[in-house]
């Protein structure tokens, strides 16, 4: 899968139907309120290029996160091409929060896009490979006779 290929699967459009209007308006820009009243006024090129710009932040997290774990080549079928689009798409409500300086309220959606993209690629947690542990060893209560399993340490681990 290519950046251009990427950057097809999340526009605008999809993520401006993933939020509320309101929202949207305010995070591109498009919202402008006098007196603290909320109003609609056309798109100008400056709202368009935030939502441009979050799009196309989406689609080089998702490029790099799967040339990381080295999917770009292998296809990808149009059920798998939805749950990436869906994961570029909160990616983008993402970063187009971050441009805003409103972060904190969509790390939400950061997770989400993480969630769906491991999901589809098979991953765990970060992308990164978890120890496991390797040896257990049980000891006894000697008053109470009860056996209790104590996990090994992963053979890394230097005491």
């Amino acid at each position: 899968m290519t950046l251009t290929q990427l950057r097809a699967l999340v526009t605008p459009a999809l993520v401006r139907a993933a939020l509320d209007d309101q929202i949207y308006l305010s995070l591109t820009g498009e919202a402008h309120g006098e007196d603290g009243y909320f109003m609609h006024r056309p798109p100008t090129s400056d709202s368009q290029q935030a939502a441009q710009t979050a799009c196309q932040s989406a689609a080089r997290w998702a490029f790099i996160t799967l040339t990381k774990a080295d999917a770009t080549a292998r296809p990808y079928s149009n059920d798998e091409q939805e749950v990436l689009s869906e994961a570029l798409v909160q990616r983008a409500i993402y970063e187009l929060g971050r441009q805003s300086e409103f972060d904190a309220n969509f790390y939400k959606n950061k997770e989400d896009a993480t969630a769906l993209l491991n999901a589809l690629l098979g991953l765990t947690g970060a992308g990164e490979s978890k120890s496991i542990i390797t040896s257990a060893r049980s000891t006894k209560d000697a008053k109470q006779r009860s056996y209790f399993i104590l996990p090994g340490y992963p053979f890394t681990r230097r005491r």
